[in-house]
């Protein structure tokens, strides 16, 4: 158990730098003039003085689009993994091809500009079976990582820069790659448990360097409570139950699960180790709660699994509260943002308070329901709407319609004093 402390000694080994685009403002002059606002109802935080945070306002129509059904190859987006905004305003979207990265490259309206990103063996390759992902690293460059431990480094338009291997002898299901030095690795693990009693989902988290090839324990806690059916055999997730968000940003690293009013983070400055205790609340589940978390679980079932779901409801341990969070995300400038717990099925709005890394809350947005829909929620609806990234002045959304066809949207906020 680690002792509340801003910050206290530990191994002094960099964890990493960030990404720091000081400056950066992606959306000037991409014509906001007459972009109506959303106005959603002011955020109950009681806990917090008046006048003490900053309001942020999301307008209701984005200012640049990328995607379509129909048209030429490279404006039809698919198996969308994430996307980013580089410092010219450059939009770039990373897509999951059969096994590898296609990584495309748009304009501030859209318009297509390059591609990078082949399968195979050799240099600026991926070929893994395993987990894969891609992350932007300082000077505007993009990082592809795979299970197998490689890696190659692509300029602003897709150019080569650099590719090579992560030493490392230990399977991993997520790198945070924080800059060209220091990597974060996230490995998830399962803890035994006798039928009919609730297993926990383990993740770790180790900081590696990439010159020194050091890597180092950062720590970790449970990502997923899951109840093993009576036979010993599979099991279902413990329904309300805390799940695991890690997220990078400059100068820090932060994990937690919701499970506690707590966020563990890491300092690159001195290797620091530090617990950010928010001051959240947590609501009570109601029966009114389980409820309707029985009726959106039924939705769209009948016969054998209607009746398979049913039976894990009479066997799910329900808390007696929610978690205190449900995400984690970070910014350019150095900011932790929370994202408040809704069960699967809410229609409320999505509530994002806004942290700095010495515990101080600077800020809170509120989306519209109807800007992100219940995609976040409930991770197995065909409609799907998310948020990829949180800038100084725009949100980057995905969006996926009943037709199934996928753009990115780039929203700008407000902020409001």
């Amino acid at each position: 158990m680690v002792r509340r402390s801003r910050r206290f000694s530990v191994k002094p080994t960099p964890i990493f730098l960030g990404l720091i685009l000081s400056g950066f403002c992606p959306l000037a002059g991409l014509g906001f003039e007459g972009t109506p606002l959303v106005h959603s109802p002011p955020v109950d935080r009681p806990w917090l003085a008046p006048d003490t945070v900053i309001a942020w306002t999301v307008h209701e129509d984005p200012v640049a689009s990328v995607g379509r059904q129909e048209g030429p190859e490279e404006q039809i987006l698919y198996n969308v993994f994430d996307a980013t905004v580089l410092e010219d305003g450059t939009l770039v979207v990373i897509l999951y091809l059969r096994g590898f990265f296609e990584i495309r490259y748009y304009g501030p309206e859209g318009d297509f500009l390059a591609k990078a990103g082949r399968f195979g063996p050799g240099p600026f390759e991926v070929d893994a079976a395993g987990p894969i992902g891609a992350d932007r690293i300082s000077g505007d460059s993009i990082l592809v990582w795979s299970a197998d431990h490689r890696f190659s480094v692509l300029g602003p338009r897709g150019e080569h820069g650099r590719s090579g291997r992560f030493r490392i002898g230990a399977y991993f299901h997520r790198a945070h790659i924080l800059d060209r030095k220091n990597v974060v690795f996230e490995k998830w693990s399962m803890g035994t448990a006798a039928p009919g009693k609730v297993g926990r989902e383990q993740a770790d988290y180790f900081s590696f360097d990439v010159e020194s090839e050091e890597l180092v324990e950062l720590g970790g806690g449970p990502v997923n409570l899951v109840r093993i059916n009576d036979s010993g055999r599979g099991g279902f997730e413990v329904p309300f139950g805390p799940r695991g968000y890690a997220a990078g940003g400059p100068g820090w690293f932060w994990f937690g699960n919701g499970a506690e009013d707590k966020i563990t983070g890491f300092s690159s400055a001195n290797g620091g180790k530090t617990i950010l205790e928010p001051g959240l609340l947590r609501r009570a589940v109601s029966r009114t709660d389980i409820e309707e978390f029985k009726d959106f679980d039924l939705l769209g079932t009948d016969g054998d699994e209607a009746r398979r779901i049913r039976a894990q409801h009479k066997q799910a341990p329900f808390p007696d509260s929610f978690p205190f969070f449900q995400g984690l995300e970070t910014d350019r400038d150095g900011n932790i943002w929370v994202q408040a717990y809704e069960p699967r099925g809410s229609k409320a709005d999505y509530v994002w308070d806004v942290f700095q890394p010495d515990g101080r809350q600077v800020g809170t947005l509120t989306i519209p329901f109807d800007l992100l829909d219940s995609c976040v929620r409930d991770r197995a609806v065909r409609a799907c709407r998310r948020a990829l990234e949180f800038g100084e002045d725009y949100v980057l959304v995905e969006n996926r319609d009943d037709l199934g066809v996928i753009r990115i949207k780039i929203y700008r906020l407000t902020k409001k004093d």
